[in-house]
């Protein structure tokens, strides 16, 4: 009985050192990033996104523009305004345009998934994601009751501190896939970016929710 307990604690302390490496090693590609993005004022970047869900299985490409918590976003079906006091949300074959408070958000803002590490996650270095070009980590919620994702796995590049792609998945069953094609930091953007412009955008129905 007593070598039994003395391997098993073996095999928990041999499991638990291994997580805890793992972690460590998250944390060092993930700081990287944090780092790097700190010296970001603003970013413009291209990518190409996919969703699958049940009776779903769409794909596009679209480009943001982001300036700290402010961000405009647009692809072949939807444009999105956030100034962080509104958000517009233009359904382009609808040609509605649909005004809320940007703290109602719903969606997965561009601004805060790029470094959604950095609070309430936990995360753990994904060997098998991994490849020779690229780290990939797994995020965890620290309190999965209180959040709407589920499991994320962030690609990071080896040769230069930038994502390469991200997996969401979340609760609802819906999983969402980005691929970074072009990233260009500290571009020059006005404020007016990130609000909706009415005579920019002549016969769209605007509707305050």
């Amino acid at each position: 009985m007593k070598k039994l307990l003395v391997i098993t604690c073996s095999i928990l302390v041999c499991a638990i050192t291994g997580f805890t490496q793992e972690d460590e090693k998250a944390k060092k590609v993930l700081d990287g990033v944090s780092k790097e993005m700190s010296t970001y004022n603003t970013i413009y970047i291209e990518f190409k996104s996919s969703i699958k869900a049940e009776g779903v299985n769409s794909s596009s490409s679209g480009k943001a523009w982001i300036k700290g918590n402010q961000y405009y976003y647009e692809d072949e079906n939807a444009k999105i305004w956030n100034n962080t006091k509104f958000l517009w949300n233009l359904e382009v074959d609808e040609g509605v345009c649909y005004k809320t408070q940007a703290d109602e958000e719903e969606g997965i803002n561009p601004s805060k998934l790029l470094r959604i590490w950095e609070e309430g996650f936990k995360y753990q270095y994904y060997e098998k994601g991994s490849t020779t070009s690229l780290h990939a980590i797994k995020l965890f919620p620290k309190n999965p009751k209180e959040s709407k994702y589920h499991t994320l796995i962030v690609k990071v590049n080896k040769s230069t501190p930038k994502i390469h792609s991200m997996t969401v998945k979340t609760k609802d069953g819906m999983t969402l896939y980005y691929t970074i094609t072009k990233l260009t930091p500290n571009i020059e953007v006005g404020d007016s970016k990130f609000k909706f412009d009415p005579a920019k955008n002549p016969g769209v129905e605007v509707e305050e929710l």
